[in-house]
């Protein structure tokens, strides 16, 4: 969807005028200027990883830094090596998606708020400032607002007067404020109005309409922890360890933890369609139950050996290991690739295709070419038509995933079926198939080729076709009469250049699940 959108915006195409959005993201408008660049390259996507992997690093860094404050260096290493080798973060963290940077920002506000021994006015005003740039990247970022209102009630109590908290809260609110017009000035009147509004929308849907959804928060916790337990079961861990000893516990770290997990648990709660990459958010936020088990583990002595505690902490390091190297051995990009350059190759630029959400196709799509799962119920209540929308612009390419034909109105799946062949695993083109004679819709004027399962011929607008034969046939209906086997009619693509896509029978091979 990053590529998708940033190329767009590339081409000067403009949201909610040329291609809708529901949600709008910073991050695609830093995004965009790089493909001037770096072009419509299948490898533009490691090039905006390589700043993703930097993030990560910077995310590390934050919470080594943190949790220094309170353990040793063994501990606060051991805790950031597993959080970097947890499939949550070197998987969905290097998804072209804001979370990350999110994520970054909200420690770095947790930081100063409570561990910075100045709280001047300077730096209130610059955490208002960067949780205003996060929730730019993400409105739903707001969520850190629990870390200030924490803060300034701590800051009540300690100082037991009421005036103090409020001010500070207000010269945060400026900060955010003064972040939003800097967006403003910089990037104009158009985008801010399409950031208020999308934003604005967003959360009025969440609250009011109900989602059409086979998601729930459970299943990406569950799929990250299949694929790596050992994180997630030290949180189990450290957290039953912080209820036995919360009592002493310094208090600065308790209010830290105490705002750590209200953040986390706000951000799942929150979020009316929590998927995978949303762990690149949560899992750093339980960085401190990771370190109280490490801690446990490190200070465990079996028979007077000192060294034991060490030499198991290594061995839970390699198993994580294990599992970290086993994801890239297992998983490639290869399809990914080929179907891009089988678009570059085989498709003009003006040929639409269509993948719900986008794959960085780099060609033109509908106007509803992306949609959360919140905002689908415009659709089933009959707003717009998907159908419609593919039936005006006539892709020559649909790429099957989780989407397509699943959240598709059961009449607009039929008629997408009765206008498209698969021609690959996950890909459909322009066409039809048939045992029986009967009339037929063409939504694009094109070469297409006629093939006969029993290799007899076909009978179409009452010329006979030898199956293999390629033909030009206009845009509209037309007739066809069978008399043996399966007549099947598609774009004409070179049989050479389909090939390396038949290769492929995984699932879900081009749009994965989120």
């Amino acid at each position: 969807m990053a590529l998708y959108s940033s190329w767009l915006l590339n081409k000067g195409a403009i949201p909610n005028s040329n291609y809708h959005i529901d949600s709008y993201s910073l991050l695609f408008d830093l995004m965009s200027p790089l493909y001037s660049i770096i072009g419509e390259s299948f490898y533009s996507v490691f090039v905006y990883r390589l700043f993703f992997l930097i993030v990560l690093a910077l995310i590390f860094s934050q919470c080594y830094k943190i949790l220094r404050t309170f353990f040793s260096i063994r501990v606060a290493f051991f805790s950031v090596f597993l959080l970097a080798t947890s499939p949550a973060m070197y998987i969905r963290g290097i998804d072209l998606r804001p979370d990350p940077i999110i994520s970054l920002i909200w420690l770095l506000v947790f930081s100063i708020l409570f561990l910075s021994k100045k709280h001047d006015l300077k730096r209130m005003f610059f955490v208002g400032g960067v949780i205003g740039l996060a929730m730019l990247f993400k409105f739903k970022a707001a969520i850190i607002g629990i870390a200030p209102a924490v803060y300034l009630i701590s800051t009540l109590i300690d100082r037991r007067s009421i005036i103090s908290p409020l001010f500070l809260g207000s010269v945060i609110i400026s900060g955010i404020v003064f972040s939003h017009v800097l967006f403003f000035i910089f990037f104009g009147e158009e985008n801010f109005k399409i950031y208020f509004e999308t934003s604005l929308n967003l959360f009025l849907s969440s609250l009011t309409k109900e989602i059409v959804n086979d998601i729930n928060f459970i299943n990406p916790f569950l799929k990250y922890i299949l694929k790596n337990p050992v994180y997630f079961f030290l949180v189990l861990f450290g957290f039953i360890l912080f209820l036995f000893k919360i009592k002493k516990i310094d208090l600065q770290l308790k209010i830290l933890i105490f705002s750590f997990v209200g953040t986390a648990f706000a951000s799942v709660y929150f979020n009316p369609q929590y998927y995978s990459y949303n762990l690149t958010v949560f899992y750093p936020l339980m960085i401190f139950f990771v370190a109280f088990s490490i801690q446990e583990i490190l200070n465990f002595k079996k028979e007077h050996d000192q060294f034991f505690g060490s030499f198991l902490m290594v061995v839970i390091a390699l198993v994580t290991l294990i599992f970290m190297i086993g994801y890239p051995i297992k998983n490639s990009l290869t399809q990914q690739r080929t179907l891009h350059n089988f678009i570059q190759n085989n498709l003009d630029e003006d040929d639409a295709v269509f993948a719900f959400e986008g794959v960085g196709l780099y060609r033109p799509s509908t106007y509803h070419w992306r949609s959360s799962i919140i905002m689908m119920s415009n659709y089933y209540e009959g707003q717009y038509s998907i159908w419609e929308e593919i039936s005006k612009v006539a892709p020559v390419l649909i790429v099957e995933s989780y989407r397509i034909p699943k959240w598709l109105l059961e009449r607009e799946e039929k008629s997408l079926y009765d206008h498209y062949v698969n021609i690959a695993p996950f890909l459909l083109t322009l066409g039809m198939s048939t045992s029986e004679g009967r009339n037929f819709n063409l939504l694009k004027t094109g070469l297409y080729r006629i093939e006969n399962s029993l290799s007899k011929t076909c009978v179409v607008n009452d010329r006979s076709i030898v199956s293999g034969e390629v033909v030009l046939l206009e845009r509209g209906d037309h007739d066809i009469q069978v008399a043996e086997g399966i007549c099947t009619i598609s774009w004409a693509f070179s049989k050479s250049e389909i090939s390396p896509l038949l290769e492929y029978n995984g699932k879900n091979a081009y749009l994965l699940h989120p």
